[in-house]
């Protein structure tokens, strides 16, 4: 693999730059509570190993270090001369034993728990937040116990067995039995930020929405699912971006109940990102996050809502944390993949090949053509060309040709690899002088590089490695 600059990597230190500092631009409600005093905590959990024991935050999925300490009986001590931000912590021990805590406003407390069952042990003081929250770990814990055992059982059942009914209709009383635990702390203590943390992590109901016939509405449902998604989450609320409440949330709004095409990606991401402007880092960590997915899609073609999104968010009004060279760089990559998205027609190369003369891709008139853009130092080339042959070998006879271009500047190597691994039937080009301008009109970002296109040279497919072209080719060459 031969990279040549890693977008990612940029967009993810932007994404966490700051996730441990004091939280910045509050919600206006905010501004009415105290203000968070110093934090000094105790932590003590019999039956672990002196230690060192790490203290660590999270935001979005990333878990950061806060503190480091050595425990002495289970014993920690988490003081400072201020405060930390609002979210979720844990207190990591030996063997696996994880005691987590929330922060806000008030900051000295103690939790005292045994490792046999940290949560039904837990002992609270000083914090309605982490009193709540172990209540709910201890409640669930005993929830999760009854649920499983029964849900396990329905799943084994076939349709047909009538057990399966009840089965489901004990499951449906579980359900609305821990909606009505939960409604109680949204009852009798709705300010508290466990409550807050709580209700944010609730999705809506999947309701059942029927046509005039009877059947159930499936495409209905969703949407209305999907409208509803983010109600029960504040995200004005910079607390809860410190907890893993928001990239879950993401995994499931973004990649799971939402279309994986480009209008509805688009669609979606927006209406969601216009809602996190009320926090700034909310919108910074939402962007971010959705930029990153479909910088690298699990979809194939879906860059061009990366493409979408840095047109519209990464600019100098709304990138509010980015430099103006980062945004150049940004914008730079964002350039240079737009002639060559999937759905676009493939700019025409000509390049020298082995005989010494220029060769036209356009010119080669096959019904499907892909270009194999190469490095011969490269190790996934090395091990991918081989797959490259055997694909042009089955279909070369239904109109596939191949154009080989070799990125490297070595004629002897690129002659040597093409005698090597026994390429002499692609059309085999190169550009040491880069007189062709490929790095603009396709993008190349990791060798190798594989764009598919149709007789009209419009990109059908894009990033899918030799193995994973024959269902391809075979819809293209019928």
């Amino acid at each position: 693999m031969k990279v040549i600059w890693s977008l990612a990597a940029m967009l993810i230190l932007l994404l966490l730059s700051g996730c441990g500092s004091a939280p910045t631009d509050a919600k206006p409600e905010a501004e009415a509570r105290p203000k968070a005093e110093p934090v000094d905590a105790t932590f003590e959990v019999a039956g672990v190993k002196d230690s060192i024991v790490k203290i660590i935050g999270i935001i979005g999925s990333t878990n950061y270090l806060v503190d480091s300490t050595v425990s002495k009986a289970g014993m920690v001590h988490l003081k400072r001369d201020t405060a930390l931000p609002g979210g979720l912590y844990f207190v990591l021990y030996p063997g696996n034993v994880v005691l987590q805590f929330l922060l806000d406003t008030d900051q000295t407390f103690s939790i005292k728990s045994d490792a046999r069952d940290l949560f039904t042990m837990a002992k609270v003081d000083g914090s309605l937040d982490n009193s709540l929250l172990y209540q709910n770990l201890a409640w669930e814990q005993g929830f999760q116990g009854r649920l499983q055992p029964i849900d396990a059982n329905f799943r084994a059942l076939p349709e047909s067995d009538p057990q399966k009914l009840v089965l489901k209709q004990q499951l449906e009383l579980l359900v609305q039995e821990r909606k009505a635990h939960i409604q109680t702390y949204k009852d009798k203590h709705p300010e508290s930020f466990f409550t807050v943390y709580k209700l944010a992590g609730q999705n809506p109901e999947l309701r059942d929405i029927n046509r005039p016939d009877g059947s159930l509405d499936e495409e209905k449902r969703i949407f209305l699912y999907r409208n509803e998604f983010w109600d029960n989450t504040p995200l004005d609320d910079e607390r809860i971006l410190r907890t893993p409440i928001i990239v879950n949330k993401l995994n499931t709004y973004i990649m799971q109940i939402t279309p994986q095409v480009h209008d509805s990606v688009v669609k979606y991401a927006d209406l969601l990102i216009e809602k996190a402007r009320v926090n700034k880092p909310m919108y910074k960590f939402i962007v971010n996050w959705i930029a990153i997915e479909y910088h690298k899609p699990k979809t194939m073609g879906l860059e061009s809502a990366f493409v979408y999104l840095v047109d519209k968010y990464f600019t100098d009004q709304n990138a509010f944390w980015s430099t103006a060279d980062e945004l150049k760089e940004i914008r730079r990559e964002v350039d240079e993949m737009r002639p060559s998205l999937v759905g676009k027609i493939g700019q025409d190369l000509t390049c020298t090949n082995v005989q010494g003369q220029e060769e036209s891709m356009y010119a080669l008139n096959a019904k499907v053509t892909i270009l194999f853009i190469y490095n011969y130092e490269c190790e996934h080339c090395q091990e991918q060309t081989p797959d490259m042959k055997k694909l042009y070998d089955q279909f070369h006879s239904r109109g596939l040709e191949v154009f080989a271009l070799c990125t490297g500047t070595d004629e002897k190597e690129w002659r040597a690899f093409i005698q090597k691994y026994k390429i002499g039937s692609f059309h085999n080009v190169w550009d040491p002088q880069y007189k062709s301008a490929f790095y603009k009109r396709y993008h190349v970002d990791i060798t190798p590089e594989c764009y598919v296109m149709d007789a009209n040279h419009k990109i059908v497919s894009k990033d899918l490695q030799p193995n994973q072209l024959p269902e391809v080719l075979e819809g293209l060459l019928r």
